[in-house]
């Protein structure tokens, strides 16, 4: 099996160095990837300048709240409408959804996998973060799965 490529949106830095440890520690054959802003991501997934040889990644980890880029909304729409990213998974993460159901709905709508609540703990966060890879791609068998 191939390798499955995560792509990490994310503007904090001890988030981005958290979940990357808690990746690396799965059993699954994995290359992660980190992009800080709006611009650098829509870079990365168009693979121009610096980001022309990067893959197209499997799994998208989306912060939805981004503070070089209002929200993710216009992000998740703006990846959605480029053609080698319509199979990517897009899990969006925020600590700011979980009591917003319609917010939740529309993120869905727009071409979201699903939403994560990202914990306020560390042992929270190993726990939710440690299943994402597994979830996607050894217990779900979706039609983008790189197997």
């Amino acid at each position: 099996m191939r390798s499955i490529d995560i792509l990490m949106i994310e503007d904090n830095y001890k988030d981005i160095e958290l979940i990357k440890n808690v990746l690396g520690a799965q059993k699954i054959n994995l290359r992660f990837f980190t992009v800080r802003d709006a611009d650098n991501t829509l870079q990365f997934l168009r693979q121009e300048g610096v980001y022309n040889l990067m893959p197209t990644p499997d799994l998208i980890l989306l912060d939805w709240k981004l503070s070089t880029f209002e929200l993710g909304e216009q992000l998740l729409m703006d990846i959605k409408k480029i053609p080698r990213c319509k199979a990517s998974t897009v899990v969006l993460m925020s600590a700011y959804l979980h009591r917003d159901d319609a917010a939740v709905k529309r993120i869905i709508q727009m071409g979201a996998a699903c939403c994560i609540e990202k914990p306020l703990t560390l042992d929270r966060l190993h726990e939710i973060v440690s299943v994402v890879p597994d979830f996607w791609f050894t217990i779900v068998r979706a039609q983008s799965a790189p197997y």
